[in-house]
């Protein structure tokens, strides 16, 4: 088994076939395979990633691809910062008003 931030893997036997709650936060750009073919990621009540597995062994990989994540995160970044930016220059300009 490996856990990491954005990849983590691990084998599993299952006898009968079963739902996994894969106790790790979930975001839109996590992916996962089962014995390297794609599986759907279903979100349990409390957000947290749940796979079904057949009966059998199953190898799965599960990682972040973060591509429209890492996008949307940078934007809501930069719109925060110019909203700070843009307040801090009004408070000045309060200031300096006589």
């Amino acid at each position: 088994m490996t856990w990491g931030e954005t990849r983590m893997s691990f084998e599993i036997n299952l006898n009968p076939s079963a739902y996994v709650l894969v106790s790790n936060s979930y975001s839109s750009g996590w992916v996962a395979t089962d014995n390297g073919s794609s599986i759907p990621i279903q979100i349990s009540q409390p957000g947290l990633p749940v796979l079904h597995l057949s009966k059998g062994i199953s190898d799965i990989e599960l990682y972040c691809s973060g591509a429209p994540d890492s996008r949307n995160s940078a934007l809501l970044l930069l719109g925060a910062f110019l909203g700070i930016c843009g307040f801090s220059i009004q408070i000045e300009i309060r200031k300096r008003k006589p």
